[in-house]
């Protein structure tokens, strides 16, 4: 009887085994993420990181400095012609993309954006937050995009692409649900409602023509609560539901030459000043700073 009864408290072999088993997993799986194993990352192994190091506690202690982001910043050239002739600023490692007019290129990058978006979790997963003190602000280089010289000369003989382009290019294209980029972007639904938002400076800016004889990049970016007033940046963040950020859509700005000479000796850059640099006082640009995956410290 008494022999009968230990069987029964005890736990049946196959429930032990299955048990080790999943502990296994989970430790493989925890060391899968913790360290990059490949260089070429894709956007699902990035926006798993993303995911981990955003919910990365354990009984109050963070683990986040461990997990590494499993992210590149993407290097993209547009194409028309037969070779890539101006992509050189490229280095050797970039999606050669081809490409039959601007509306082409608006309709590849805003999919690029809001690819980004997605992975980012729609803006509300912030690999950089701190669960155990206050976040500081960040910034992501997401992508950056070069035009081959054909596709310069062609850009430029369709009369350019401005940021005004691209905002309407966010309203026309739809996701898997059928809400337009520029719905799950701004929380608007129209172009002229984002537009709305904007100071006249801004949209002057906006109406120029982009220049496609330099690199542009999109970036996308967490703020502290504190750090601004919202009603000044309205047309950019949305409040995040703990009140502890804002959050921005992937915003497309052109490196000029000190944002370049940043980017090149690997420090972070303020992404701000191809529009937005004399709407803003530089106490708030300099709130500000992004980096590309590779260069985050």
């Amino acid at each position: 009887m008494i022999n009968s009864k230990k069987g029964q408290d005890s736990l049946p072999m196959w429930a032990v085994g299955l048990i080790i088993l999943m502990l296994s997993f989970g430790v493989l799986l925890l060391f899968y993420f913790l360290f990059p194993w490949q260089s070429d990352v894709s956007k699902a192994a990035c926006q798993a990181s993303i995911e981990t190091r955003s919910k990365l506690t354990f009984a109050g202690v963070e683990f986040k400095d461990l997990a590494s982001l499993r992210c590149q910043t993407e290097r993209i050239c547009f194409v028309s012609g037969s070779s890539s002739r101006g992509c050189d600023s490229l280095g050797k490692s970039y999606a050669r993309i081809k490409i039959k007019d601007k509306y082409d290129i608006l309709e590849k990058i805003t999919d690029n954006m809001y690819e980004w978006y997605s992975t980012f979790g729609n803006g509300l997963l912030n690999p950089m937050e701190s669960k155990l003190a206050i976040i500081a602000n960040s910034c992501f280089m997401l992508s950056i995009y070069s035009f081959d010289e054909a596709t310069r000369k062609e850009v430029d003989r369709e009369g350019g692409i401005t940021y005004a382009d691209i905002i309407r290019t966010l309203e026309a294209r739809k996701n898997q649900e059928g809400e337009s980029y520029l719905r799950s972007f701004y929380g608007v639904d129209s172009a002229e409602e984002y537009f709305s938002k904007a100071n006249t400076q801004l949209l002057e800016r906006w109406n120029l023509p982009l220049s496609v004889s330099k690199d542009w990049f999109s970036w996308l970016s967490f703020v502290r609560f504190a750090d601004f007033d919202p009603k000044t940046w309205e047309w950019l963040y949305r409040e995040e539901a703990s009140k502890k950020y804002y959050y921005s859509a992937p915003v497309i700005s052109v490196f000029d030459e000190a944002n370049l000479k940043n980017f090149q000796a690997g420090r972070s850059t303020t992404p701000l000043s191809e529009f937005f640099f004399d709407t803003l006082s530089s106490e708030v640009r300099n709130n500000i700073k992004c980096s590309s995956f590779e260069n985050l410290v």
